[in-house]
């Protein structure tokens, strides 16, 4: 792929539009009520600081306190991917 341009084209091209139709404002929100429902209807409870952590960009919005997408992504959906698969053994 390195040395065929037209083919490096079409990857390039290919991803764009991947990330375009997949990661949008209305793919995230949906994935995020998703956890919500799955949170809300476990019959095990946990403190809230546990199941929706809320990272200090968001209190404070500021360079200081800037966050990655990366970050985001374990925060959200990692770690309380955790907590919802051992409270459903």
């Amino acid at each position: 792929m390195l040395c065929d341009a037209q083919e490096w084209e079409y990857f390039a091209q290919a991803g764009q539009q991947r990330v375009l139709k997949m990661y949008t404002w209305e793919s995230t929100a949906e994935n995020y009520l998703s956890l919500l429902e799955q949170i809300l209807s476990s019959q095990e409870t946990h403190p809230r600081a546990e199941l929706l952590p809320i990272h200090p960009y968001f209190r404070n919005p500021e360079s200081q306190t800037d966050v990655f997408l990366e970050e985001l992504g374990e925060l959200y959906f990692g770690s309380n991917q955790r907590v919802l698969s051992t409270s459903s053994l």
